[in-house]
């Protein structure tokens, strides 16, 4: 009751990164597929995509009046750092309330963390083209999320000496009870629907094979962002996807920018207070190959700016007191835009 740290105070933070990552997963394009167009000339449609597309990025043509299109996929991430820190090893130093006044409240609890994360993702997207150059799309994921966390927890007692009595782990094995060392265990998984996503894109500018395209993303907090399904904020994504043919190479671009709302996992979970996530600015570039009529190769580049998010860093820390020193490993929060 006495004792907390940046891991538990700040555990917010950790929200956010988590939150972040599980809004700026990928959804499959929803209009990935041959497109054709009609050619005058002939007077029949010729194939306007020379292979399937790009699966996590998009290209600037539409489907075509009329058309519709479904597609579904799977997806399944598992996260094993954050911000460079591996998830097996977090350290966390536990300190006493007003340690400044010495004796038994310079004693530390010094933890050891390991938290295993990962996502699975199953999405179903439809994509209908309104015009020959606008297509909309609903994209529905169901999302599984599995959080499990190991804490290996030590009293460092730099203020109490060799007097067990002051603070300790009850512990039947150790001599009177008090012990020194304990070991904590949770976890839990949820699934459910994820955050809808709807998508309207428009082709620009179609010359030859080079087509451009600007769109929007809109995304609806329909998940349950307290079992991290859903971010717990709206969220508007306008972007634009460049995309052309040379031979069997089908190189695109696509540049972004998201803005987050609101969520409770960015303020205080358990007082109900929200906060603001993080914006992000995101980027694709690739090319699909087609090795045939039936087999395309696609190979994508994605990144992403964090604007003005919390990292996380390993520091360490000195505790003091009569009955000696010690030097521990822990961790702080800084506040920064990051690639």
């Amino acid at each position: 009751a006495h004792f907390n740290s940046a891991f538990q105070s700040e555990f917010r933070l950790v929200n956010i990164a988590l939150t972040s990552q599980l809004a700026a997963i990928p959804l499959p394009s929803p209009g990935s597929g041959f497109t054709y167009k009609f050619d005058d000339a002939t007077g029949t449609f010729v194939r306007s995509a020379r292979s399937f597309g790009p699966i996590l990025a998009e290209r600037g043509e539409t489907i075509g009046r009329g058309r519709l299109a479904v597609n579904f996929a799977y997806q399944f991430f598992s996260f094993d750092h954050l911000d460079g820190v591996p998830l097996v090893a977090i350290p966390a130093v536990f300190r006493h309330d007003n340690p400044q006044l010495g004796g038994g409240r310079a004693d530390v609890v010094s933890t050891m963390n390991s938290i295993v994360a990962s996502v699975s993702q199953f999405s179903g997207a439809v994509t209908f083209g309104v015009t020959d150059r606008l297509d909309v799309s609903l994209a529905m994921p169901v999302v599984r999320t599995s959080l499990s966390l190991l804490s290996n927890a030590t009293i460092q007692r730099v203020g109490t000496g060799t007097n067990r009595t002051v603070h300790y782990f009850a512990d039947p094995t150790a001599i009177g009870g008090y012990g020194t060392s304990q070991q904590y265990f949770a976890e839990e998984s949820a699934t459910g629907l994820g955050d809808l996503v709807v998508r309207a894109k428009a082709t620009l500018l179609r010359e030859g094979t080079r087509a451009l395209a600007a769109g929007v993303d809109l995304r609806l907090p329909t998940g349950d962002e307290q079992n991290l399904l859903g971010a717990g904020a709206a969220g508007v994504r306008p972007f634009a996807a460049f995309s052309a043919s040379v031979g069997p190479f089908a190189p695109h671009a696509n540049i972004g920018y998201q803005w987050n709302g609101t969520s409770v996992l960015a303020g205080d979970v358990y007082a109900d207070i929200k906060g603001e996530l993080p914006d992000q600015f995101m980027y694709a570039l690739g090319s699909d190959f087609s090795v045939n009529q039936h087999f395309s190769l696609v190979f994508d580049l994605l990144g992403q700016r964090v604007i003005d998010s919390p990292r996380l860093q390993v520091s360490t820390f000195t505790a003091s007191g009569a009955g000696g020193s010690v030097t521990l490993p822990d961790i702080q929060f800084t506040q920064t835009s990051y690639w």
